[in-house]
């Protein structure tokens, strides 16, 4: 299963990024020293281990699958349902950019350091603080993700229930983001670097949802059900007050946390917060995940999870018949 999820992430040219790796990947492999927006890391597999495309894209995804078994091995889950469930409704996003090596890698990080295993608990710790660090230097929108796995661990070791701490927090979000991305030209234009990403993430957000009409819309609105079915799936498990390991607590909270982040980054006036929330979105795809897998196992929220379930294969469906369109 996992080799024809690798081909799958090998092969994903229905993405524009696909092609925009390719640009990418000749450029430099021409001119190793052109100014780029790609990390050190990615820089070094093109310039010293990859000959081709396809090999660039077979370390980067190839490491990022193997993170994610990983973090499935950590948490004990059933692997077979994990895979049904990411296959039906997410891997067509998880094949889609480099930042899914950096997603992998914080919340293998998350796993690691949440599990509550007696055996090897510092070694633990210590590797997944340094992979959690690491996923910074994999892609610079991890910081926000990283931000975000503290404050749902934190609020996985509180009393209050999180769905009330976070209903109260929603205003705080709304104010901070604000302030933040209004004043976003003075945070980035003193790093050339960063305001690159920006812009060309800028691009390629307005490339992919503009002037496509319905079918784009659609498109959004297919890709985003499952993920807040999924975060009101964990609410329900936070007020039912159901007992669970700290590492699934922990991935429900996140779960919440960045379907509510994101959409009040959509609220936000600024281009590139709506850049973010469609990153931050995507980031939900291990939790998700990782929650549907669980319910489904403990025969928790059964109906609910069958509901995702259902909208997870009619949304990958039309991702990839969209997609195919537009080609």
């Amino acid at each position: 299963m996992y080799l024809l999820i690798l081909v799958f992430c090998l092969f994903s040219f229905w993405g524009a990024d696909w092609f925009h790796y390719l640009d990418l990947y000749r450029v430099l492999k021409d001119n190793p020293y052109d100014s780029t927006h790609l990390e050190p890391f990615y820089l070094w597999i093109i310039n010293n281990v990859a000959p081709n495309y396809f090999v660039f894209r077979l370390v980067v995804w190839g490491f990022a699958l193997v993170l994610f078994w990983w973090t499935l091995r950590t948490m004990n889950m059933d692997k077979g349902e994990a895979l049904f469930f990411f296959v039906a409704g997410f891997l067509i996003w998880y094949s889609y950019s480099r930042a899914t090596l950096a997603m992998s890698m914080m919340f293998c990080g998350t796993a690691l350091i949440t599990n509550e295993s007696a055996t090897y608990r510092f070694p633990r710790f210590l590797l997944g603080s340094i992979g959690m660090i690491l996923a910074f230097f994999l892609h610079k929108s991890a910081i926000l993700g990283l931000a975000i796995i503290a404050m749902a661990f934190l609020l996985s070791i509180v009393k209050t229930k999180t769905y009330k701490v976070i209903i109260l927090l929603i205003p705080l979000f709304v104010i901070g983001m604000r302030y933040l991305f209004v004043n976003i030209g003075d945070f980035v234009s003193d790093d050339d670097y960063i305001e690159f990403v920006a812009d060309s993430a800028s691009r390629n957000f307005s490339a992919e949802t503009s002037s496509m009409g319905l079918g784009s819309l659609l498109q959004t609105i297919l890709e985003r059900i499952p993920y807040f079915l999924t975060a009101f799936c964990g609410v329900l498990i936070q007020k039912q007050r159901l007992k669970m390991p700290r590492s699934f607590s922990c991935f429900a909270n996140i779960m919440i946390l960045l379907v509510v982040i994101s959409t009040v980054l959509l609220f936000v006036d600024s281009f590139n917060t709506k850049t973010l929330s469609i990153r931050l979105f995507r980031f939900s795809i291990i939790p998700a995940t990782i929650l549907l897998s669980y319910c489904w196992r403990n025969r928790l929220n059964l109906k609910l999870v069958k509901t995702t379930l259902w909208f997870c294969i009619i949304s990958s469906s039309y991702q990839l018949l969209y997609a195919f369109y537009v080609l």
